[in-house]
């Protein structure tokens, strides 16, 4: 999913999140409800810094005041 602006992923404890900024960087990226929080955080277009976060239980929040930020949720079986 690309998201620009909020996003509340639904999923269960355990899950994959990855968090990857496209194009330029993402900033002001602050998530709930993930083993890593973020916190006003600036991710990096082209590094890998967001990925492989973990969902702590059934719903994550991510807020992103400036840049586009691909999400990526793994489900896990």
């Amino acid at each position: 999913m690309l998201v620009r602006t909020r996003i509340r992923i639904e999923g269960k404890k355990g899950d994959d999140l990855s968090l990857i900024a496209i194009g330029q960087d993402a900033k002001g990226v602050s998530t709930k409800g993930l083993f890593y929080p973020l916190k006003n955080a600036v991710l990096q277009s082209g590094t890998a810094q967001g990925i492989r976060n973990k969902l702590t239980g059934k719903y994550a929040e991510i807020t992103i005041r400036k840049g586009p930020l691909l999400v990526i949720h793994r489900l896990t079986p």
